[in-house]
């Protein structure tokens, strides 16, 4: 390719190797000699490798959490941390198929708990994103959202919508709304099911155990049975991709305007990233004209009517946008992060 680099060699889920390419032009071959990409699951191995040296950089993986700064700022100072801003979010993923009625008939059917709007609203209302920021991120380092949308697009941001602020009251009343009202044992039932599923989630991710426990907790309280899984990757990627999650918390890095038009769509197995599934005929006609040429003040209409119907919708309950916390060893010269790549200038990255 025209790429800086090229691969030297590759060992599945453990190992990349990239070397310089002499041929390239976009915009010259790589100043490093060589640039090695390590898999390692546990987040607390990370980290112990980066502070003493083992690796040079921790990036992607959810970052640095905030809790551990202190400790390395008052090390030996040996390490830059570089926040990347607004490019990635977290939400629980709620699937609006049958999942089992999808994967073998190809029959699109409702959810049996999260086929209903009124549900997913309840969802977004029963959960306390405020405790899962403070208690975990910190309100400086993460935003409550309410669409896909990058708080970093002010000037489209529709901040007329509800905010959908914690509410368990709304959270029932919408609940009994849909049908599902206590059972025997304090547990919500609708026509003979229990309001009981699995919450998945990937382990090796420190935020989202956090945040999966706050959302248990929350929805406990309002009579739903929430059980936690948590998945290693690898098998977590491909049970969301086959639709076997009723629920699971995720994250995308969704930074850019085209890629928001990437996410969704009715067609979703042409559409990876809607992994819940989500169909609306509307949205696809909002996303089919921000996809081609329009007027300026046209377009913006548009970007308020994309952001109204997943507002309103909730295909996914939107947690919020955090900052993800890079560690770069000092020795990394040059290495700069930004909303579009956490390696955009990878190739005028050097080692003193």
């Amino acid at each position: 390719g025209a790429g800086p680099f090229k691969v030297e060699s590759w060992e599945r889920q453990s190992k990349l190797v990239l070397v310089p390419s002499p041929s390239s032009h976009l915009p010259k071959p790589a100043v490093i000699k060589k640039l090695v990409f390590v898999v390692v699951p546990e987040y607390t191995t990370r980290l112990a490798m980066l502070k003493s040296g083992q690796i040079d950089a921790m990036i992607s993986a959810g970052g640095i959490n905030p809790k551990d700064l202190p400790q390395i700022s008052g090390s030996s100072g040996s390490i830059v941390i570089k926040p990347v801003r607004n490019r990635y979010f977290d939400s629980i993923v709620w699937l609006n198929i049958d999942g089992e009625a999808w994967r073998n008939k190809r029959q699109v059917k409702p959810n049996v708990f999260f086929g209903d709007r009124l549900v997913r609203q309840a969802m977004t209302y029963a959960i306390d994103r405020e405790s899962i920021i403070d208690g975990f991120m910190g309100p400086e380092h993460a935003a409550i959202v309410n669409t896909s949308l990058s708080p970093a697009y002010r000037e489209i941001a529709d901040t007329s919508l509800d905010p959908y602020a914690y509410n368990p009251a709304k959270a029932v009343e919408l609940l009994k709304a849909a049908g599902w009202t206590p059972g025997p044992d304090g547990i919500l039932r609708k026509n003979g099911v229990k309001f009981s599923f699995e919450l998945a989630a990937p382990v090796g991710n420190p935020r989202r155990n956090y945040a999966a426990t706050i959302v248990q907790q929350n929805l406990r309280s309002i009579g739903i049975d929430c059980r936690l899984k948590f998945d290693e990757s690898l098998v977590f990627n491909k049970n969301q991709n086959d639709y076997r999650y009723d629920a699971a918390l995720s994250g995308l890095a969704a930074e850019t305007l085209p890629f928001q038009l990437v996410i969704w769509g009715s067609d979703f197995e042409r559409r990876p990233f809607n992994s819940s599934a989500f169909q609306n005929r509307e949205l696809d006609g909002v996303i089919a004209e921000l996809s081609g040429p329009i007027p300026e003040t046209r377009k913006q209409q548009l970007w308020k009517s994309y952001q109204k119907i997943l507002h309103d919708e909730q295909p996914r309950t939107f947690l919020y946008y955090y900052d993800e916390l890079e560690g770069f060893s000092k020795r990394v010269q040059n290495a700069d992060v930004n909303l579009i790549s956490t390696l955009y200038n990878a190739f005028d990255w050097s080692i003193r």
